[in-house]
């Protein structure tokens, strides 16, 4: 498959517009002003917690898009984090490539955005993967061992549910969850 044949069958699967923004920092202002919410905050809207460096309440949602100077401030302490977390995409795509042949994976452009056209949503996929039963969003996460045990009964609903509205913005029906703890890949499906 060329690159130009992967792009084009990436955007022809999509049931969202997509919209580019020219840089990162272009991408953080749109996402910050925008009038509906992203995957990684849906959560939030449910109430459910979980890593308290990237969890929001309902109130902080709230506060960090009607207040614009605290989102600044408020995310200093995301900026190590999520950088690193960025970085990780990559070789963990990489890897879980490798040890599936049968999966093609195209990392998604991060300053693009899926916008659904029926609901207030966005999100933006870590990559969307192809196997033989189709396309498939893929969230990337890179979590230390000790937080392994978070995991063992599934998907924890933070992740499961910016997963969900992936599929929701996107129109696919499913999706992977590719995680990392330690040097282990696993992929869960959803």
């Amino acid at each position: 498959v060329t690159a130009v044949e992967t792009e084009s069958t990436v955007y022809d699967v999509l049931a969202c517009d997509v919209l580019k923004q020219a840089d990162r920092s272009e991408w953080l202002k749109w996402r910050t002003a925008a009038p509906a919410v992203g995957a990684s905050e849906v959560h939030a809207l449910f109430g459910i917690t979980g890593d308290k460096r990237f969890t929001h309440s309902q109130f902080s949602l709230w506060e960090r898009r009607t207040v614009p100077a605290l989102t600044e401030a408020d995310a200093e302490g995301e900026v190590e984090e999520a950088n690193f977390g960025n970085l990780m995409e990559t070789p963990i795509l990489t890897r879980w490539q490798a040890k599936n042949p049968g999966v093609t994976v195209v990392p998604w452009i991060q300053t693009e955005i899926c916008i659904a056209r029926d609901f207030p949503g966005f999100c933006t996929p870590d990559a969307i993967g192809y196997d033989d039963d189709g396309p498939l969003p893929s969230e990337v996460k890179a979590w230390d061992e000790a937080a392994a045990w978070l995991w063992a009964d599934g998907i924890p609903d933070r992740v499961l549910v910016q997963v969900q509205q992936q599929m929701r913005v996107t129109g696919i029906h499913r999706a992977a969850v590719v995680v990392m703890f330690g040097n282990k890949i696993h992929r869960l499906e959803t």
